[in-house]
């Protein structure tokens, strides 16, 4: 008995010892849980209570400067779930997959996630929400949305770039005016239930976004698509790699069109290649050729190191440093003024000009006349191109760069240049905005006053220059009755992987103004590596300077520009 007793107390002795242990362990801990870790565990919790949903404010619409609409928002709605509710998730993955045409793997893998919130898809049409809605899913959920829409498709497309899944910009004006287009985000904090169901009583706050503001473009739709429509023809006429057409007032910068093509629709940006999606004209460079000519002639008439009325022999080739340059045709030009030499597009007069200037103020003029510096347009990744400083020319650097080869430039720098000429040697920014939140009457006759950049006098003196290149010179395709127009073609050989001159491949290209008595209108057109397949030859002069005309006469008359021919006056 007594040794059975003293079992027994044993067994008493470990179990309240048992009990102890346990109880000290409970006690230990809920320090720990109470006090250690009290603020963690409380954070902790808190997480899983409080679902917080970014709220995004309407973003501002982008108008042409007609106040057409260009990119707008429509309704739309983004699909979630609440896992914990969904019974069958691969049922249900399958019948959502089948209507918003996703793969139901996907679809799956986040029904099966451990969470209280979880996006299925965003900016869904609300027709195809109105058919998930139908399904009648327990656990899928909808929250109302915007998404971003371009409600002509691929017009100014280049321009407009594009928006993400969450409307912030992500390419071109969209995203250079980000801040101004998207406002400020709010957001949306709930406290919920372990499934998901709001607490009564519990947190709930609301922080309303600020809207975002509208902006009004210099871009005008319809100078726009004639643009888009004429480009899309020549490449397509001649095979061209692309091809792109600037229009811009050079009284003040205001960028009437800016069309490239191949082009894309804004709508589906994810499914274009990136080299389809960049604004050529204003992020790829490339070597100008005989258009730089014009450079060349205003650096020697600012200088005053040519004569307007000094005549030079131009043979068919000459040797520098051993090598030999001659005309693109091979013929001599005779004896020419500079008139002469920019209207028949001499590459030996370009050359002779250039050794009178010589090659420091040659560069300075370039500089002066913005190549090698971005424009500083309101546009994003503008390119600055090449332009080699004095030290820096090779010893044939005094042959090519006076004719545009050996230097790199942008299109929409080219074309600076001609609306330097135009507005009397006045050089303005380009822009692409013309005002936010409203769009203000802007007489045709405004101008900004520019930096005077070259002297009126030189001005002048290369408008009559380039208006006999016109009418007398290669550049007649380009004339249009009753008006003076001013203008030079351009034909540069593109340098390949290997850093040589590629035979047979060319940027063709005209640049020119309307002149008229008020000029409202300059433009350039380029078409990259055209091939014999259209019904002319390929030259500037039939490819890209009627092609600069067809597009003048219709800002002609949309913009109601009357004829006449500038009144310049006489030596």
């Amino acid at each position: 008995m007594a040794k059975r007793r003293d079992k027994i107390q044993i067994r008493l002795i470990f179990l309240l010892f048992f009990i102890i242990a346990s109880l000290a362990g409970i006690a230990a801990r809920l320090v720990v849980v109470q006090h250690v870790q009290a603020d963690k565990l409380s954070e902790m919790a808190k997480g899983q209570r409080l679902r917080e949903v970014v709220l995004h404010g309407e973003r501002g619409t982008i108008y042409d400067r007609q106040g057409h609409e260009l990119a707008i928002n429509l309704e739309a709605y983004a699909i979630y779930a609440t896992p914990y509710f969904v019974k069958k998730p691969k049922e249900a993955a399958v019948k959502i997959g089948a209507t918003l045409q996703m793969k139901p793997s996907v679809i799956e893998e986040k029904l099966r996630q451990d969470a209280g919130f979880v996006y299925i898809a965003r900016q869904v049409d609300a027709g195809l929400a109105e058919q998930v809605k139908a399904l009648g899913l327990e656990g899928i959920e909808f929250l109302s949305e915007r998404k971003r829409c371009y409600p002509n498709g691929s017009l100014a497309a280049h321009v407009l770039g594009f928006t993400g899944v969450d409307n912030q910009g992500l390419n071109g004006i969209e995203v250079q005016y980000e801040q101004t287009l998207h406002g400020k985000p709010g957001k949306l904090i709930v406290e919920g239930d372990p499934a998901g169901a709001p607490i009564p009583g519990g947190i709930y706050s609301r922080i309303p976004p600020t809207e975002g503001k509208d902006i009004y473009l210099t871009i005008d739709k319809d100078i726009q698509y004639k643009a888009e429509v004429e480009i899309k023809k020549l490449v397509d006429d001649y095979s061209a790699k692309g091809g792109s057409i600037v229009v811009i007032d050079p009284k003040n910068g205001e960028i009437y069109a800016m069309a490239s093509y191949p082009t894309f629709n804004s709508n589906m940006y994810d499914k274009t290649e990136d080299i389809v999606i960049r604004n050529k004209p204003v992020t790829d460079t490339y070597e100008p050729g005989s258009t730089a000519k014009v450079i060349t002639a205003i650096a020697g008439l600012e200088t005053k190191t040519v004569g307007i009325d000094e005549i030079f022999s131009l043979p068919a080739e000459m040797q520098i440093d051993g090598q030999s340059f001659g005309e693109y045709d091979g013929k001599s030009k005779g004896d020419q003024d500079i008139t002469g030499i920019i209207s028949l597009s001499s590459n030996i007069g370009a050359i002779k000009i250039g050794q009178r200037v010589g090659k420091n103020d040659l560069c300075n003029y370039f500089e002066v006349l913005g190549l090698g510096s971005p424009t500083g347009i309101d546009f994003p990744g503008e390119a600055g191109g090449v332009f080699p400083s004095p030290d820096e020319w090779s010893s044939t650097s005094m042959a090519t760069i006076p004719y545009g080869q050996g230097i790199t430039a942008t299109q929409l720098q080219m074309l600076n240049v001609f609306a330097i000429v135009a507005n009397d040697g006045r050089k303005n920014e380009p822009h692409l905005v013309r005002d936010m939140d409203s769009n203000k009457e802007i007489d045709k006759g405004d101008t900004q006053d520019g930096d005077q950049v070259i002297s009126q006098e030189t001005a002048t003196q290369t408008q009559k220059i380039l208006i006999n290149a016109v009418e007398e010179g290669t550049g007649k395709n380009a004339r249009i009755h009753g008006y003076e127009v001013g203008g030079k073609t351009g034909t540069a050989q593109k340098v390949g992987d290997s850093g040589l001159y590629e035979k047979g491949k060319y940027i063709i290209s005209f640049a020119g103004y309307v002149a008229n008595q008020d000029p409202q209108l300059a433009i350039i057109v380029i078409i990259d590596e055209p091939q014999a397949t259209g019904p002319q030859p390929l030259y500037a002069a039939t490819l890209a300077a009627p092609v600069f005309k067809t597009i003048s006469e219709f800002c002609i008359k949309h913009l109601k520009i009357p004829p006449g021919g500038r009144v310049l006056p006489e030596e």
